[in-house]
């Protein structure tokens, strides 16, 4: 049985860049690699977190009015647990400072706190979400193992919030930008939740990857080094959302990602429209697309070696469609929007 979660963990590890310690921790007991096996507290803190990851960079145009999009400018390895996310970087406290808001009046994720009861150092920033209780540990250990409070040592202040007694509270700015969050469906959650985790999430065949959505790792070429400005806009309500972005990934990494038959999230497929990739769950829509329209310079649906039908690296010999989707995939009557592999 050891042996086998190790094997599960080294899977896992080979899709998120995890160290193997951190894939063991995440990995579910039946053997799927669990980053989206999670509490509900858990996923609907990860979803929240990719409104803030996926909405424009400049704050005057995001959707919510708030947002931590610069997470993606850092090296950063998600390694999703049961009941907590570790985010790992070599950076955790210019990260985490990212995220959670260091005096009243101002926003990142609204909601998130340094916790007073758990870890606070140069190595690890502690962070708990306030209204349910949801955990979040930005941390420099490979492991994603955080250290003990000394019995009996006095927690340094965390932030200026702690002075104003807001340290469990909420700021009347954050229950109002909690308030403005138009509804989800469940699958919806798990979409958005799945799209967090997998910030730096890499086909090891190297047929994708979404390089933290700031770069391409696979480093293919590009038809404009212009079209890379970033914009990103989540929106939605009940059962269909939008994301549309303008740098990377491509949109097609990302439906090939969600879809993949390992590391993707269960039970979605993808319908291939003019513009991206609708994702189906169990009657919601996840719609995926360009920026800017195909045809255009800028467009980032696919890389330009799929655009000339050159084979991805190392995709000879899978059982995979080397050069990316089919076009003009539909959902068959009655069942699920089939799978990119």
């Amino acid at each position: 049985m050891r042996s086998n979660r190790r094997a599960y963990a080294d899977l896992r590890s080979s899709f998120t860049g995890e160290s193997r310690v951190a894939a063991r921790a995440g990995t579910a007991r039946d053997g799927s690699p669990g980053l989206d096996h999670c509490t509900a507290r858990q996923r609907r803190l990860r979803a929240i977190l990719a409104l803030g990851l996926f909405n424009d960079h400049d704050w005057a145009f995001a959707e919510y009015g708030w947002g931590c999009p610069s997470v993606t400018r850092y090296n950063v390895t998600f390694s999703p647990r049961y009941d907590a996310l570790v985010i790992i970087s070599n950076t955790p406290v210019n990260v985490a400072s990212r995220m959670v808001a260091a005096r009243p009046g101002s926003l990142r994720v609204p909601g998130l706190r340094y916790d007073p009861a758990k870890e606070f150092s140069s190595e690890t920033r502690h962070v708990i979400d306030v209204e349910s209780g949801a955990e979040l540990i930005v941390t420099e250990r490979p492991s994603g193992r955080q250290k003990p409070l000394p019995a009996g040592s006095p927690a340094p202040r965390r932030s200026r919030l702690e002075s104003h007694g807001l340290a469990h509270a909420l700021t009347a700015a954050e229950q109002e930008a909690l308030a403005a969050i138009p509804a989800m469906t469940d699958e919806i959650e798990t979409l958005l939740a799945g799209l967090a985790v997998r910030l730096n999430a890499r086909d090891p065949l190297g047929r994708w990857a979404m390089g933290y959505w700031f770069w391409d790792p696979l480093e293919r070429p590009v038809r404009d080094s212009s079209m890379f400005r970033v914009e990103r806009r989540l929106h939605g309500e009940e059962s269909v959302w939008e994301l549309r972005w303008s740098s990377y990934p491509y949109v097609r990494d990302v439906a090939a990602m969600l879809t993949h038959p390992v590391i993707g999230v269960a039970g979605c497929g993808a319908v291939e429209v003019e513009d991206g990739y609708d994702i189906h769950l169990d009657g919601s829509v996840l719609a995926l697309r360009s920026w800017h329209p195909v045809g255009h310079l800028r467009c980032n649906l696919q890389a330009a070696l799929d655009l000339e039908g050159i084979d991805g690296p190392d995709s000879r010999g899978s059982n995979e469609v080397s050069g990316g989707p089919s076009r003009r995939r539909s959902a068959s009557s009655g069942g699920a929007a089939p799978t990119i592999l």
